[in-house]
């Protein structure tokens, strides 16, 4: 998974380093580890992030309940 630009404004773009099977799902987390945005994802996404308080977060990509990857990003205003 790679997630740009980091840090970020008001948009960043996921991109997934392989074609992913649809069962693939990300799940936007705050520093709280509360689940403030799911979905699936094929190969490459672009995620709104305007709505969301400048600071820390974690994107996770799970197939079924495994966890496959996560990394960190930041909102900066």
């Amino acid at each position: 998974l790679h997630i740009y630009p980091n840090p970020a404004y008001d948009v960043i773009q996921l991109e997934a380093h392989s074609v992913l099977e649809k069962e693939i799902t990300y799940q936007i987390i705050d520093s709280y580890g509360r689940v403030l945005e799911q979905g699936s994802l094929l190969q490459s996404k672009e995620l709104n992030i305007s709505p969301y308080p400048p600071g820390i977060y974690y994107c996770q990509i799970k197939k079924g309940q495994n966890i496959i990857d996560s990394k960190r990003f930041v909102i900066i205003r």
